[in-house]
């Protein structure tokens, strides 16, 4: 297979783009994405939100706390973040450069009930509709099939850019996922050279080790490592035998 460039090329753009990485989780970083990017368009602070959602999406967000708003949660603090403080040109990472100053702007801007949020019905799992109204403008960008898959801008009912959304190859950061199966994806891991994957994985690793160091020792969402971990001391304890912990690999 590494002697076929181009399945070689399309299999490593591929993982390079599905290992991407999001600051908090991606689903209500996407909304934030979206609303960034809408707020962009309009060139003002809307002075409404209308944000349509998946039910996929209203599920993995509604009560996921948003990263640098100060512990804020759900769809709403997503979006006032981005139209607040989110910078669209860094994607996934929009709510990066977020100070801690401007978390008072965003509860002060969700408090205003400006956002209105209603379920989106939509063939595809992830969809949503952001459009937002300034003093005589409005701005919508649609974001469908996955995080950052923008496929409609509009400005005061003018197209500005479109693309078909059951297309998932069109996009410059999307590569055809047609050219996947489970026997190229298991050649590709057995031919693939670490010398062009290193980097990559290298920040996965890095990444989510801080990210299981944090959530041992901070109280996040169901705290499931932290439980375990405790479950496991107090077996060692009792002078239980103690195994690996449920659901790890071991040697």
């Amino acid at each position: 297979m590494k002697n076929d460039d181009i399945d070689y090329s399309q299999h490593l753009k591929i993982l390079q783009e599905e290992l991407i990485p999001a600051m908090g989780c991606t689903e209500p970083i996407a909304i934030a994405y979206g609303a960034a990017k809408a707020c962009a368009v309009l060139g003002e602070l809307p002075q409404k939100v209308d944000l349509q959602v998946t039910a996929n999406l209203i599920k993995n967000s509604k009560s996921v706390v948003v990263p640098n708003t100060g512990g804020l949660k759900g769809i709403g603090a997503a979006a006032a973040a981005g139209i607040i403080a989110g910078d669209s040109d860094e994607g996934l990472q929009v709510l990066s450069r977020v100070k801690s100053c401007q978390y008072g702007e965003v509860q002060d801007y969700l408090d205003s009930d400006n956002i209105d949020v209603k379920s989106l019905e939509s063939e595809h799992t992830f969809d949503m509709i952001v459009t937002v109204y300034g003093v005589k403008s409005k701005a919508t960008v649609q974001i469908s099939r996955y995080h950052t898959n923008i496929v409609l801008i509009t400005k005061d009912d003018e197209i500005l850019f479109k693309q078909d959304v059951s297309d998932v190859s069109v996009g410059t950061n999307h590569t055809d996922r047609g050219c996947l199966s489970i026997e190229s994806i298991l050649d590709f891991a057995q031919v693939v050279e670490i010398a062009d994957i290193q980097d990559l994985l290298e920040q996965q690793i890095t990444y989510n080790s801080q990210i299981a160091d944090e959530g041992l020792k901070g109280n996040w969402g169901a705290n499931i490592g932290a439980t375990l971990m405790q479950v496991w001391g107090k077996m060692s304890k009792r002078g239980q035998k103690r195994g690996p912990l449920p659901g790890l690999m071991h040697a």
